[in-house]
């Protein structure tokens, strides 16, 4: 059920929003360039967002595993009644489930709200900061801690070099026009508030006003002034006549009984999951089968082999690609942008060592069939006798899933090949000193330096 919810709720109303969202940002970049500079690091994440989540989607709807997933709970359960185990796992879980959909969009919908307008998740903090700030460290929430307020400063710093305000205007608008789509039931009550009597055909507008009423009044655009904020007492903060403050107040109020509930819920089901798991690894050992190992959120070693695959019909994605690839994608312009030298040795075939005779080329990235998962970057692949051949850095459009449904057939990460790494460091980069420090021989003396672009 928690799959079906992802696949048929919460991911496409992810994509939605960021769609929308990453719409307002290119307009606003599109007519001011300076806006784009500090938009641009905010527009790649949303767009990597964006597209893990439609890779989401377009995974699970092409798989069965709604279907499978509910089979094997009917499965569970026939076999907790059969062994005479608690079968009361399964209601208890859906429960918490249930619980934990209320307000979920709005919830989600703020969230981009806080996140895209810093002044408000902030103040938010600030808030919550001053009702902990007086007493000792040990008994204050995580993250509230001394060291938290200077991290908390650190970035405020950071936020401020990229501050837009149309597009914060815009963003927090687009927020609350979303949750003027909800029902009554559904919406927060400090957003319900704000616009208490009017008619759905005046909240366009009256959202509109507000937030140009608001943005006017309020101070958050100014770096000193939030700083401020965490000087101040619970008493103090609540009596500012900032409306952004006060929403920000208000929401985080609100949100507080929930967040609480939630933390009881991620108690019983600290309990519940590895009940959970016991019942489900006694059925599939009741079936012959074991349970797929999930090692999310942990350490892991991971194994597979060298593989292409087929997204779909009459399309083939070879196992390796090379330096002519490299040539054949070049436009000068990121993402297909390399530096001169690096080009110019790959078309001479000035390759050295690092030569693959098979391939007639230096071999830059590689398929494999690993189980990987966000936090892999970076990893080293080893060959089965050990040797370092590669670093993982990333994985297919088809694998985004992967983390639900491990499909053998087109899940593949990808590897940056050792030997175009050596390749680069030696013959483009010169890096002889780090090459001699690793136990490298360097075989180009007199390398080119780049000068543009990345390797």
């Amino acid at each position: 059920t928690q799959v079906a919810d992802m696949v048929q709720e919460v991911y496409p109303a992810r994509i939605q929003l960021f769609t929308d969202i990453l719409g307002i940002m290119e307009n606003i970049a599109n007519a001011d360039p300076d806006a784009a500079v500090k938009l641009a690091s905010t527009m790649k994440s949303l767009n990597n967002a964006l597209k893990k989540n439609q890779g989401m989607v377009e995974g699970l709807q092409k798989s069965d595993i709604i279907e499978r997933k509910q089979a094997l709970e009917k499965e569970m359960l026939a076999h907790a009644q059969k062994t005479g185990k608690d079968a009361k796992i399964l209601d208890e879980l859906e429960a918490i489930r249930l619980e934990s959909r209320e307000q979920w969009f709005a919830r989600m919908a703020e969230s981009f709200g806080r996140f895209l307008v810093p002044g408000i998740g902030f103040s938010a903090w600030a808030y919550e900061y001053s009702t902990m700030k007086d007493k000792p460290e040990m008994e204050r929430d995580l993250g509230f801690q001394d060291r938290d307020v200077n991290r908390m400063k650190q970035r405020n710093k950071q936020t401020q070099r990229n501050l837009v305000l149309s597009a914060q205007k815009q963003l927090l608008a687009y927020s609350f026009k979303q949750m003027a789509k909800l029902p009554a039931a559904d919406q927060p009550e400090a957003y319900r508030a704000l616009f208490v009597g009017k008619s759905a055909a005046e909240m366009d507008q009256a959202i509109d006003q507000w937030i140009e009423s608001a943005f006017a009044k309020s101070q958050l655009q100014d770096l000193a002034y939030r700083e401020s904020l965490l000087e101040k007492s619970t008493a103090e903060l609540e009596a500012i006549d900032d409306p952004l403050l006060q929403y920000a107040i208000a929401r985080f109020k609100e949100n507080k009984p929930f967040e609480e509930a939630q933390k009881t819920r991620e108690g019983k089901l600290s309990v519940l999951r590895p009940a959970y798991i016991a019942l489900l690894r006694d059925t599939m050992k009741a079936k012959g089968k074991a349970v797929y190992p999930d090692a999310n959120s942990s350490l892991r070693i991971t194994f597979g082999t060298v593989k292409g695959y087929s997204p779909r019909d009459g399309v083939y994605h070879t196992p390796q690609t090379s330096t002519r690839g490299l040539i054949q994608k070049e436009t000068g312009e990121t993402p297909f942008r390399s530096p001169e030298p690096l080009l110019d040795l790959a078309q001479q075939k000035q390759f050295g060592p690092y030569l693959d005779k098979k391939l007639g080329d230096v071999p830059v990235n590689f398929l494999g069939t690993c189980d990987i998962t966000g936090g892999n970057s970076g990893s080293a692949t080893l060959d089965g006798q050990g040797r370092l051949v590669g670093l993982v850095f990333d994985g297919n459009y088809e694998a985004m899933s992967s983390d639900y449904d491990f499909d053998v057939d087109v899940t593949r990460s990808i590897h940056v090949d050792i030997r175009y790494i050596l390749w680069v460091m030696d013959a483009v980069d010169g890096a002889h000193n780090l090459l001699t420090e690793m136990g490298v021989q360097p075989h180009f003396k007199t390398a080119k330096a780049a000068t543009s672009g990345t390797p």
